[in-house]
């Protein structure tokens, strides 16, 4: 009996692994985002997007085969060059640069070796083992020239031409880094310089309406002006987690990159030493990494543009499916950030188009979770029972919430009313008296800054229970115990 329903577990789990993988590429493919930004608005982030999940996938099947330890060429290098192709093609990736760089430095280039010692302080000799770390020369070297070459080829042509280098480079890094626009577009991305923005425009009203005249002169500004270096300084601090985590997980990968189901067997007498229920929360901690620092990106770049936020909702299409949390959290996210690309899409026609396909794919994306998630936990919960008769924490009762909490479904009617006067009332009433005409964008830009920030801090929580969580077991003592004395 337990080898028939050790079986049915096997074809269960490939089964739903299966079904993963579609939804996955279903929900990936059919992206309102990426729709409206590739087909409708303009450029081809489609493209640079699947280059991006082209170098996670190899960096995760790196991890879980374990292969930087087998051969010099491996997935960590080709997915190294793979974006480095990607940030030469678009400096959007940037903020992912100190990640690739801590997480491949640890696991690639640093190894750990083993020192047999001796300690002799209490009269008897105890042999010890000492760890320590030394730099793979050879690996590094070919880390770096994957790296540079991928990155550098794109600017020969310009540095072949010598009289005008200089000034084409200048050029360039003028265009990519405008400082010189400001911290936000004119139609303001949804992130924390918006609602800072908004902050100081509330503030700068009510003290001008409330303080005696005569105390402020000039333009009074509350709060102060936020500078390039002080938007980088802020990236960079909101990124420490990730660099922190990221590096204390390539130093453990051999560690990590076991941590995937195991066989459960039960003995005669019904008693069990340890069993191993199938974790993969820390296979999927780069993704995660992934998605926390592109998030931190879109919440703190100076002058960033509202497109950026689908660096976060395409690698969080690939947790989707592993659990409850992070299906609510990509649906958030996805929800909050493509009605934040609907302003990019400003011509009449395009209303009910721009609507329905974010409507269709949050439907669509909530019923593939909801029957994937449920199913995945009744499959735990049934492996479970069969061996321990007990439910861990965690697994039982998780279906009892689904996937759209109350406060989501609020945040869907503000949204839909919100909707409904960007769409109808402004236009109708308000737009002909040219009366408030920034208010549609600025009531778009805090209401989905606001949802956005709670997601991006959820999703560093996430991020760091990845890591913190030890992988699940239950124990029984007792008639387990005496056999291993026998």
């Amino acid at each position: 009996n337990s080898g028939s329903s050790n079986g049915k577990n096997n074809n269960c789990k490939n089964i739903i692994a299966e079904k993963k993988i579609w939804i996955t590429t279903v929900l990936l493919v059919f992206n309102p985002g990426v729709l409206m930004l590739d087909h409708v608005h303009f450029q081809y982030n489609g493209m640079l997007l699947g280059w991006l999940l082209l170098s996670i996938g190899c960096l995760v099947r790196g991890c879980m085969s374990s292969s930087s330890s087998n051969g010099m060429i491996s997935y960590e290098i080709i997915g190294a060059a793979l974006y480095a192709s990607l940030l030469s093609m678009k400096h959007l990736y940037l903020t992912l640069a100190p990640l690739y760089l801590i997480y491949l430095f640890r696991w690639v280039c640093v190894e750990e070796y083993i020192i047999p010692t001796s300690d002799n302080s209490d009269g008897k000799q105890q042999k010890l083992q000492q760890r320590k770390l030394r730099l793979a020369v050879g690996k590094f070297a070919l880390l770096a020239l994957v790296t540079l070459f991928f990155f550098v080829t794109p600017f020969v042509p310009f540095f072949l031409s010598p009289p005008s280098a200089l000034d084409q480079l200048s050029q360039m890094l003028k265009r990519l880094f405008p400082f010189g626009r400001g911290l936000v577009h004119d139609y303001w991305a949804a992130n924390v310089w918006a609602v800072y923005l908004f902050a100081d425009k509330v503030l700068t009203f009510l003290c001008r309406k409330i303080t005696p005249l005569g105390r402020f002169t000039g333009n009074f500004i509350p709060l102060p002006v936020i500078s390039p270096a002080v938007s980088t300084v802020c990236l960079l601090l909101g990124m420490i987690p990730a660099f922190y985590c990221a590096w204390n997980v390539a130093a453990n990968s051999t560690t990590l990159s076991l941590s995937k189901t195991t066989t459960v067997t039960k003995k005669k007498d019904d008693t069990v030493d340890e069993i191993f229920i199938g974790d993969e929360k820390q296979n999927t901690f780069f993704v995660r990494a992934v998605v926390y620092c592109s998030f931190t990106g879109f919440m703190f770049s100076y002058h960033c543009h509202e497109k950026a936020i689908m660096t976060s909702i395409i690698p969080l299409t690939l947790l989707s499916t592993t659990s409850r949390e992070d299906a609510s959290l990509f649906l958030r996210t996805s929800t909050l950030g493509h009605f934040g690309l609907l302003p990019l899409l400003f011509r009449p026609a395009e209303a009910m188009l721009k609507f329905f396909i974010c409507v269709a794919f949050l439907s669509l994306a909530v019923f593939l979770l909801e029957h994937c998630i449920a199913e995945g936990e009744e499959n735990k919960v049934a492996e479970v029972d069969t061996v321990t008769s007990k439910f861990p924490d965690g697994i039982c009762g998780s279906n009892m919430c689904g996937l759209l909490r109350p406060m989501d479904k609020a945040g869907l009617v503000v949204l839909c009313c919100l909707f409904a006067y960007m769409e109808i009332i402004h236009p109708l009433f308000m737009r002909p008296k040219n009366a408030m005409e920034f208010l549609p964008l600025l009531a778009t830009s805090v209401i989905c800054a606001i949802g956005l920030v709670g997601c991006w801090l959820r999703s560093l929580v996430l991020m760091i229970r990845c890591v913190q969580s030890p992988p699940l077991f239950v124990k029984e003592e007792g008639n387990a115990s005496k056999k291993k004395k026998e």
